[in-house]
C-alpha cells in the first residue's frame, strides 16, 4: 500500500474542493494555519529552589497567551540539571494550562486562576541529566494531538468555545527530585495569531 496524501492547506491552495461537503466551496488558509504568518514568541524564566523541587505542591507560572493564538512550539530550557541524582533522576514535571488570574486581561471572573488541565501539554515529563542539561530545548507539546497544531489554543486544549482572555502555561512538580538542586527554568512559546 502506498500513501499519496495532501494536507488540508495544500488542498485549499490547489482549489481542490472535491473532498468538501459542497463541491463549489473554496476554503482559504489562515495565517499560521496553512498560510504564511508572523511567528511571535513570549518567554520568561523562574528560579526554582532545591526546597521547591522537593514538594509536589510547587508550581511555576511561566508565560501567558491569548486564548486564540495558534501555538507552534513550547520549550523548557534549564540552566543546570535540577535533579543531581545521577542515574536515578526522579524529577518529573507536569506542564499545564490555567486561566489567567488577572482581573484586567479579559479572563472571565468565573475562570480566573482555575486549571484547564494540569497536564494539557505534558504529563510527568522526566527531567534527567540530559533533558535538564544547560541549553537543551525540551519540546513539551507532548499531550497535544498533531492534528490540532494549526488550531487556536482553546481548541487544542479541548475547550468547546473560546473563553476569551488569557491562558497561563504552568509547570508543576509531579514527582520530587531525589537530589534537588536550584536551577533556572526558561520557557519559550512560539505562536501565530
Amino acid at each position: 500500500m502506498v500513501d499519496t496524501l495532501k494536507s488540508q492547506s495544500i488542498h485549499n491552495l490547489d482549489g481542490d474542493a472535491s473532498s468538501l461537503p459542497q463541491a463549489n466551496i473554496f476554503t482559504q488558509n489562515n495565517a499560521g494555519a496553512g498560510a504564511p504568518g508572523l511567528l511571535r514568541s513570549v518567554s520568561d524564566f523562574v528560579a526554582m529552589t532545591a526546597a521547591g523541587l522537593g514538594s509536589t505542591s510547587s508550581t511555576y507560572k511561566l508565560v501567558r497567551l491569548q486564548s486564540d493564538v495558534i501555538l507552534k512550539s513550547l520549550n523548557l530550557i534549564f540552566s543546570t540539571p535540577p535533579d543531581t541524582g545521577g542515574g536515578s533522576d526522579t524529577l518529573a514535571l507536569d506542564v499545564g494550562a490555567y486561566y489567567s488570574d488577572s482581573t484586567t486581561d479579559g479572563t472571565s471572573s468565573a475562570n480566573q486562576g482555575t486549571a484547564i488541565s494540569a497536564t494539557s501539554f505534558a504529563s510527568a515529563f522526566l527531567v534527567t541529566a540530559t533533558t535538564g542539561a544547560k541549553g537543551v530545548k525540551n519540546n513539551v507539546l507532548l499531550n497535544i494531538n498533531p492534528n490540532l497544531f494549526n488550531s487556536p489554543l482553546w481548541v487544542a486544549l479541548g475547550l468547546s468555545a473560546d473563553p476569551g482572555g488569557q491562558i497561563d502555561v504552568v509547570v508543576a512538580v509531579h514527582t520530587v527530585a531525589d537530589a534537588a538542586a536550584a536551577a533556572v527554568m526558561y520557557c519559550e512559546a512560539s505562536y501565530a495569531l
